[in-house]
């Protein structure tokens, strides 16, 4: 049997032995009658989630910080962004700023003020219960409102992205966010537990000390689109987005499969195996326990992606080696690397990929040239009888067992 996968810009075969294979998770048709980004942007604003309202919160003469999410597709940010401006000039804001990541620069107006965690000018504005000191880029701290604008994505570390996420890492100093993310090195980010997620409340805590703050979050569908938005407090907004999301995109299965193919699709996720990894996670509900491989589908084009994360998985042998030194020495990257050290514990992992084979298997995966050969490998490795599950779009779907 054959198939095609996401890989990089482009979709490759996969081909599976009828045999062996078990199912393939591939994206929902959308909604014949989804409504345009404008009309579901106003419904939303119109009927926000729990006690905020937006023109509750902007007085006469207010200046507004917005920070957005360059995850969000293109054409939505833009007509999303403008859709605000104009609203808020409307609801009588003197000034609108937006802010956004330094690290991501294809889709940043050039009025938009870019955010270098390590270089702007941050004010501390207090310490969560978890130790983190939380500093904020001193320009949207200034701002009267915040709005945060984001898109629920299942994230490695805070278990989803899209909501608190906006404050930490969105606008803050390096210290806090290495404060922040060092408290993934304790717990395992499950996507339908984020509500015990440490990094998770730690962020939500940190969105309580900044002032007014309003949250609209994009629910996205399977096809690079828009299926709905929510918009008001943060904690309630960014729960009930989750709950559409689960709902949505949660794929369940009845038998955990030996073999799990996964495509590390979209350019956040293909571009780099910094970020390529990180749809591992998401597989662990459902794999075998006892004997298992992944083959992750990932360009890779731009290599690596950071230094931190190829120096923390070639210089420690096992996981419980790195999360000591993480513990005494924290860096960004090593959480990535830790997170790799597990996935490796649970199972084998087949990379597909551009990058030489020496690198490869520097990090203790398995280089193959194709996803045909990546099954093949893992067929001869797992047994003749093993099962193959294909996961199309490894950074939305979520495959679950069957309760």
């Amino acid at each position: 049997m054959e198939f095609w996968v996401p890989y990089g810009t482009t979709e490759v075969p996969v081909r599976v032995p009828d045999t062996n294979f078990y199912r393939i998770l591939e994206p929902a048709k959308p909604a014949a009658n989804t409504l345009d980004i404008s009309t579901m942007m106003g419904k939303s604003i119109e009927n926000p989630v729990g006690n905020i309202s937006l023109s509750a919160l902007v007085k006469q003469g207010s200046t507004i910080g917005i920070v957005v999410d360059p995850a969000i597709p293109e054409t939505s940010l833009k007509t999303i962004v403008n859709d605000l401006q104009s609203r808020l000039s409307s609801l009588g804001a003197i000034e609108v700023r937006v802010f956004v990541r330094a690290r991501h620069s294809s889709q940043i107006q050039s009025e938009w003020k870019k955010i270098n965690p390590q270089e702007d000018t941050f004010v501390e504005v207090g310490r969560t219960t978890h130790g983190t000191r939380v500093s904020i880029e001193q320009g949207f701290h200034s701002c009267d409102v915040k709005i945060l604008v984001g898109i629920i994505q299942p994230h490695f570390a805070s278990s989803f992205a899209g909501g608190p996420d906006l404050v930490i890492p969105g606008v803050s100093s390096l210290p806090t966010i290495e404060a922040n993310r060092s408290l993934s090195l304790n717990h395992q980010a499950d996507p339908l537990r984020y509500s015990e997620n440490t990094v998770y409340l730690d962020s939500l805590e940190a969105s309580r000390m900044i002032g007014s703050t309003y949250l609209v979050t994009l629910v996205p569908d399977e096809w690079n689109g828009v299926s709905a938005i929510y918009s008001g407090d943060v904690e309630p907004t960014f729960k009930e987005a989750v709950s559409y999301f689960t709902r949505e995109h949660s794929h369940p299965i009845e038998n955990r499969p030996e073999i799990i193919v996964v495509s590390s699709d979209g350019p956040e996720y293909s571009s780099d195996l910094y970020h390529a990894v990180r749809v591992l996670p998401f597989l662990w509900n459902v794999l075998k326990r006892d004997a298992s491989t992944i083959v992750l589908a990932g360009e890779c084009k731009q290599g690596v992606g950071n230094d931190n994360f190829l120096r923390f998985s070639k210089n420690s042998e096992d996981r419980k080696t790195l999360q000591n030194e993480l513990k005494h020495d924290f860096k960004l990257g090593g959480h990535v690397a830790l997170l790799l050290k597990e996935a490796l514990e649970k199972s084998r992992v087949q990379l597909v990929s551009v990058l030489p084979d020496v690198y490869t298997k520097s990090f203790g995966l398995k280089p193959s040239r194709t996803v045909s050969a990546g099954v093949q490998s893992a067929i001869r490795a797992e047994g003749k009888d093993s099962k193959v599950l294909i996961d199309t779009r490894g950074s939305l779907m979520i495959p679950v067992m069957h309760s």
